[in-house]
Order: structure tokens, then sequence, then C-alpha cells
């Protein structure tokens, strides 16, 4: 289990690191990782070069800066194992989310798989799709290594997630953002919905209006979960 939690964080835009925005007065980054305790995971590594943010968990850094969320994955690649899970460190996960990302997993017959919402999220009220991680098996590292190198060296100027989901597709690049796909991407077999709560902060205004909706969904025990399921 892999946590992202060294990007710049350049639409957070503050002193302290996102990783280390309270909820329900437990930093993000802990809260994530006593969830994965929780859900009986191995102990995470942390992709930081921040010591507050590793904590006392494990550490990997490399070498040097990588720019973009591709190139970050791509270089954790010496801790791939028989399965692999890379978390987005920025994203509040629902524990039944957690739960159901420990109890399954991919096999050969479907090696990778993304996981987050294709629409809005009904809980939180963000309207647009977000990309929470993925996981995949040994066998798929190289694709999934070739569709980074496909979508780094392409024509689109964002070298997002999202276009590494277009690339596994085989849908070509377009060197102008493509906004009907971001707002309507494909559903498929490589994708996984999480029909919880479960979202993801970019910005400190998203913070302060998403999580007090959050933390009262965290102490509303009664909320409805459906199980994500692959369409």
């Amino acid at each position: 289990m892999i946590i992202l939690a060294g990007g710049k964080q350049e639409r957070w835009g503050q002193d302290s690191s996102k990783m280390m925005a309270p909820i329900l007065d437990q930093p993000l980054i802990r809260r994530t990782c006593a969830q994965l305790r929780r859900a009986g995971q191995p102990r995470p590594t942390i992709y930081s070069a921040d010591a507050e943010v590793v904590g006392n968990e494990r550490a990997f850094w490399p070498d040097r800066y990588q720019e973009t969320v591709l190139e970050a994955i791509a270089t954790t690649s010496p801790l791939w194992r028989r399965q692999t899970t890379i978390l987005l460190g920025d994203v509040v996960f629902s524990d039944q989310a957690m739960q159901w990302l420990a109890e399954t997993g991919v096999d050969e017959t479907e090696p990778v798989q993304l996981f987050g919402k294709t629409g809005p999220n009904i809980f939180t009220g963000k309207a647009w799709p977000e990309i929470y991680g993925l996981r995949f098996s040994v066998g798929a590292g190289n694709r999934l290594l070739e569709c980074i190198r496909e979508t780094l060296n392409g024509p689109s100027e964002r070298k997002k997630i999202w276009e590494l989901y277009r690339a596994l597709l085989k849908i070509p690049q377009t060197r102008e953002p493509d906004y009907w796909y971001y707002y309507h991407p494909p559903q498929s077999h490589l994708f996984a919905e999480i029909s919880d709560w479960t979202d993801d902060i970019d910005r400190p205004e998203e913070y302060w209006n998403l999580v007090p909706r959050l933390e009262q969904l965290i102490r509303n025990a009664s909320v409805r979960y459906e199980a994500p399921e692959l369409t």
C-alpha cells in the first residue's frame, strides 16, 4: 500500500501540508493510515519527503522531485508487489470504502483498476469526477509503465491520472483539453465506482466547505453505503 503525499499542492496554497489538515481533529494522512490498520492492511509507505507528513510510517522519496503525479507513480515501481494499491493522499475515505479496498483485489483477467467517481458526489455536492487511486497486479506493471510513458510523451498538456485512464482504454490524446471527457469520463471494466461520500480536497475553500459535511457524515452511522461495483 502506497500513499502519494508529496505533490506541490499548488492549489492548496497554505503554509502547512494538505496532508496535515484536520479531519475530526486528526490529520488527514494519520486518519488514512489508521483506517488502513483497522482494515487489516499492512503498514503503508508514504511517498513524501516531509517528516511531519510521514510520521512513524515508512517513507519513500526519489532522488529528484517528480513534476507530475504520473512520474511519481512510475518512481514507486521498486515498491510494487504481487498486488499494489496506490492511494492519493488528499482523499478523505469512508471506512466502508477502505474496507472494500482491503477485501477485494484485481486478478490477471482484469489486472488494472482505477477507482473513484465518474459523476457528481450526491453526498458532498462536488460536481466533477475524481480518481482516488489505482491498484494492479504484478503482471500489469509493464503495461502501466508503458501507458504512463505514452501519456507523458503525448500531445496533451495535462499529465493527470485521467490521461492515464484514457491511455489504458486506448483513447487517443488531444493537445487541447477535452472537457467533455473530463466531465463525462467513460465507464469501463477498468474503473470501479465508490458511490459513497468519499471525496478529495484540492483547495482551501473546498476544505472549509466540504469538511463540515464530511465530518457530519462520518458521525452519522446511518449513512447509506453502496458497495462499489465494476460497470
